[in-house]
Formats: structure tokens, C-alpha cells, sequence
């Protein structure tokens, strides 16, 4: 996209996708209460009950679009005259972009309900399988569309492509699945509605907090600084944030998962499945993040060349913020399983209140950094209050939680001195970055297995799912087995 676009170009796409955020907040916080509340049922035995709240769901989805693009109408020269200034020859695709993505995320919001359907039945084979079709049909289109010179048009219109083909994939497998009620059945339930909306609730105001915290400082450069220094944040903020969806994807299934050990009032499962899921998500950021921020200098050079200092340096102070807040993946799955999203919502606002008020200090004060800075310490902070009080619910002592870090941290960096150092004495940059990135890694994963990190309940489990990869790569393996 910088390539293509320019700097100018990108910083229009990534202020799209802000704004595009912000309106998916639309949903209102009740895709997770789908999940929670078809979690809870069976399908063979409450089929009617749970395609009557999709129904419901999906018809209040419905009123929510037709607002949303009333919304945008209105809105409209009020958000370009805000945060589009100076965006010379692109002006007469600015239209097509910012109601393209609209469209994009209105189909989204409708077809949640059926996504939300399936992770609450645990069936994210169904899921994952589709986001990746997405992502990697979008991504090829995306791709084709800058080569052949489409611009920001093209984008926009790979998107709407690949966001068609995969919902109508996800609304075959829904009737598949799942099938629909009578016809005596009524369009929408009232009380279906308030009980998503009396869970959604603190996940909503959450959700706002989180979203304006985490894309607020793009608004305020684009605003104060212009476009131009948005495509330098963006980068180093798109690394991050793709790196963030792989533990977030990970440990979706906790969500449905403890929901049900909820309802069995199974408290003693709840918090082995919370510890274990921390222990491997350690285990598993620290080699990521450590990497990213040892290494951002090579890689960003080798992914957009010289000149993008500025981007490496905000990737490297984005690393230690992001991590912490990673850390509360599984205790959030794990609050909307047992009911308690409130928890969320309070860390949420915290950060949202301390990020507003420290970015714009800051920004007056030191300017680009600034903003990063205010981010960083909004984050942290709140990141770290959610970690106490996760902790205090589910009563886990801080003693055992730590241990989880001492091994990998020690790994890591016997690993990282020894890549910074084989990629110090090679020339070439790209032969130079892989070696110490694979040398990196081999270290760390051979001290981590050595040092007894993983229990022999570990080793078992990963022995057992290498065999059923195995298996259902090579089926044949298991009829000669068997």
C-alpha cells in the first residue's frame, strides 16, 4: 500500500479503518452474548429456543445498519472536513472508500449472528476456516487491485468481493447446520432481545472504551500533524495489531468453554483452564514479541527498505504495552464465560479516560511521541488493573503466575544475543535477518523444552495433537496404525 498509495494514500486507508471501527461498535457488544447464550443450550433439545434468539438478533441487527448509514449521511462532510484535509488527487475516491467500507461492515454485522452461533456451538473449524478463506481471497484481490493501479478503489472493492463469497458460505453452512424454526414461530422475541442486552451491555461500553483507545491517537495526528506521520504510526501499529489476532483467535474457545463449566458450577476447571491457557500463551508471546522488538530495524527494512526510522522506533515502544495487554486474553474469555464482563468494562474505561487525557497533553507537548507515549502508559496501566482483578476472582496466587515467566524470559534472550550477534557478522540483510530469527527461535524452543517448562501433561497433549495434525493430513497413517 505505501508502494502504491504513497505515504498520503495510506494514511486515507488507515483513517478509513478507524472509522470503520468505530462504527462496528454498532453491534453492540452482543455477538460475545450470542455466543455465551447458545453455549449454554443444547441444539438437539433447544433448537426452536436458540434459532429464536439468531432471529431476534439478526432483526435487530437489521434496524441497527439502516441507523448506522442514516448516521453516515449526516455525518458525512463533518468527517471529511475533520480528518481528510489535504488529500489532494484522492478526493474523488474518498467517497467510494468511505461507503464501500460501510457496505463491507454492514454485511459483517448481519452475518455476525451467524458466526457468533457457531463459536458458541464450539464449532471454530467452521469459523477459522471461513476467516481464513477471507483473509486469504482479500488479500490476493487486494493485492491484484494495487498492481494493476485500481488504488484505493481497488481495495474497496476486494474487499466487498471477498466479504460476499465467504458470507454466503456462512449462510449455507448456518441452514446446514442449523437449519430454521416453524412457520407458526413469531419474527422476533422482546424478552430474547432484553437478556442480550442486559449481558451486552458492560461488554459494550468496554468494546467503546477499548476501540477509542486503541485508534484515538491516529485521529488526533491525522487531526494536529496530518496525514503523512499516520502512515509511520500506522505501520508499526499494523504489525502489532496483526500479531494481537493469533492469541485472540486462540483462546476464543474459552469463551463457550467456561460458559458451560459455569453452568456445571465447575469453578476448580475454570481456573486449571485459565492458568494452562496462560502458561502456553507466555510461552508463545515472549518469543513473538521479543523477536519483533530485537529485530524491528532488520525486518521493517526488509519489508518496506530505508527511510521508516520512525515507524521502528514506534514498533519497538509498542512491543512491552502490547505484550502486558495480551497477557489478559484468557481472563477475558474467561470473565464472559462466567458472566462477569463488568470486569473488562471498568479496565476499559480506565484506559479510555487516562489514553484522551494523556495523549493530547502529551502531543502539545512533544508531538508524535507524545502520542505514542500517552498510549503506551494508558495501556499498560489498565492492562496491569485487569490482571489484579482477574486474579483476585478466580483467587490465583501471583507466585505461580510468575514462575510462568521466569524460563521463557531466559530463553529468549540467550536466544536473541545469539541472533543479534550471527546477524552482526553477515553482510546480507535478508540472509542475515532469517538466520538470526531461525537461530533465535531454535534456541529458545530447545531451553524451554530442556529447562522442564512444559509438564509430562504438556508433552502428552502436544504429542497427541501433532498425531491427530497427522492423521488428518495423512489419513492413511491411521488405517495402518489401526
Amino acid at each position: 500500500m505505501l508502494t502504491y498509495l504513497g505515504p498520503v494514500g495510506f494514511g486515507i486507508w488507515a483513517v478509513v479503518r478507524v472509522l470503520m471501527n468505530y462504527a462496528s461498535l454498532s453491534d453492540l457488544g452482543l455477538t460475545n452474548a450470542i455466543t455465551k447464550f447458545v453455549a449454554e443450550k443444547r441444539l438437539d433439545t433447544d433448537r426452536r429456543q436458540v434459532i429464536l434468539l439468531l432471529r431476534s438478533a439478526f432483526l435487530m441487527y437489521l434496524l441497527i445498519t439502516v441507523l448506522l448509514w442514516l448516521a453516515f449521511f449526516l455525518l458525512k462532510d463533518l468527517i471529511i472536513s475533520a480528518f481528510f484535509t489535504g488529500i489532494g488527487g484522492f478526493r474523488d475516491d474518498l467517497d467510494i472508500v468511505l461507503f464501500g467500507s460501510l457496505s463491507v461492515l454492514s454485511i459483517n454485522l448481519l452475518f455476525s449472528v451467524i458466526t457468533s452461533a457457531f463459536n458458541g456451538m464450539q464449532r471454530m473449524d467452521i469459523t477459522n476456516g471461513v476467516t481464513s478463506l477471507y483473509w486469504v481471497l482479500n488479500g490476493s484481490l487486494m493485492y491484484v487491485a494495487l498492481v494493476t493501479g485500481y488504488g484505493l478503489r481497488g481495495l474497496v472493492y476486494a474487499n466487498i468481493i471477498a466479504t460476499v463469497v465467504t458470507q454466503v458460505i456462512n449462510f449455507f453452512m448456518y441452514f446446514r447446520l442449523i437449519g430454521h424454526a416453524g412457520r407458526r414461530e413469531p419474527l422476533v422475541r422482546i424478552s430474547e432481545i432484553a437478556k442480550l442486552f442486559r449481558y451486552g451491555k458492560h461488554i459494550f461500553i468496554g468494546a467503546i472504551a477499548n476501540s477509542v483507545y486503541i485508534h484515538y491517537d491516529k485521529l488526533l495526528l491525522s487531526s494536529f500533524l496530518g496525514l503523512a506521520p499516520v502512515a509511520s504510526y500506522e505501520v508499526a501499529s499494523r504489525v502489532i495489531q496483526q500479531m494481537r489476532q493469533i492469541p485472540i483467535l486462540i483462546f476464543n474457545p474459552l469463551l463457550p468453554a467456561t460458559s458451560e463449566m459455569e453452568a456445571r458450577n465447575d469453578r476448580e476447571g475454570i481456573v486449571k483452564y485459565y492458568c494452562i491457557s496462560s502458561k502456553y500463551l507466555i510461552a508463545f508471546l515472549v518469543p513473538l514479541f521479543g523477536i519483533i522488538g530485537l529485530f524491528a530495524d532488520s525486518l521493517i527494512r526488509l519489508w518496506l527498505g530505508e527511510g521508516n526510522g520512525l515507524a521502528i522506533i514506534t514498533l519497538q515502544i509498542f512491543v512491552v504495552s502490547n505484550f502486558l495487554n495480551l497477557l489478559t486474553a484468557p481472563g477475558y474469555f474467561v470473565t464472559l464465560g462466567i458472566g462477569k464482563p463488568q470486569y473488562s468494562m471498568y479496565t476499559s474505561v480506565v484506559g479510555l479516560v487516562s489514553n484522551l487525557i494523556l495523549s493530547y497533553i502529551f502531543l502539545r507537548i512533544f508531538g508524535y511521541f507524545g502520542v505514542v507515549t500517552g498510549t503506551v502508559i494508558a495501556l499498560t496501566g489498565s492492562s496491569l488493573l485487569f490482571l489484579v482483578m482477574i486474579h483476585k476472582v478466580l483467587n490465583i496466587r501471583w507466585k505461580t503466575y510468575f514462575r510462568y515467566f521466569l524460563i521463557p524470559l531466559v530463553s529468549i534472550v540467550a536466544g536473541g544475543l545469539a541472533g543479534l550477534f550471527v546477524s552482526a557478522q553477515v553482510g546480507n540483510l535478508l540472509f542475515g535477518t532469517a538466520s538470526a530469527l531461525l537461530l533465535s527461535l531454535i534456541i529458545y524452543s530447545i531451553l524451554l523444552w530442556k529447562l522442564d517448562y512444559f509438564t509430562r501433561e504438556d508433552k502428552q497433549f502436544f504429542s497427541e495433537f501433532i498425531k491427530k495434525i497427522r492423521e488428518k493430513i495423512f489419513p492413511s497413517v491411521r488405517t495402518e496404525s489401526t
